[in-house]
């Protein structure tokens, strides 16, 4: 599998994540994680850096609290 279709499985299969240990499978690595993964594992299974993560999780926060009309604390 080459990159490109990789980060293609990435953004169309709402399962798919590059992780053999995982199977390829966001549910069994929520299974595993069910609080949440580490930031650092999170970079690596969605082929991201973590600085990257971090900015769309923020990003995400940012959108929630505007259709959440909740000023920032």
């Amino acid at each position: 599998m080459i990159l490109e279709e990789v980060q293609e499985l990435i953004r169309k299969d709402k399962d798919f994540i590059y992780s053999k240990r995982f199977d390829f499978s966001l549910k069994k690595l929520l299974e595993r994680y069910p609080e949440g993964a580490p930031t650092k594992l999170i970079a690596q299974v969605l082929l991201m850096e973590e600085s990257e993560v971090e900015e769309l999780v923020e990003e995400s926060i940012t959108l929630i609290r505007k259709k959440m009309k909740v000023e920032d604390l």
